[in-house]
């Protein structure tokens, strides 16, 4: 799956760009971000929180 959203950083536009697959519980999400205008990149580690609200 992939997602992305702007945001103001500092009055910088960026844009983050998101991509990761779940694993075969649907609970953890790996992946990749992406950074631009500025071209950095890393990855995330997701994990569903299965507390419930009260």
């Amino acid at each position: 799956m992939s997602w992305k959203f702007d945001v103001d950083y500092n009055g910088t536009p960026l844009t983050m760009t998101y991509s990761g697959t779940l694993d075969d519980t649907a609970k953890n999400m790996t992946g990749k971000i992406t950074v631009e205008p500025v071209g950095v990149e890393g990855e995330f580690t997701a994990k569903k929180d299965d507390a419930k609200s009260k």
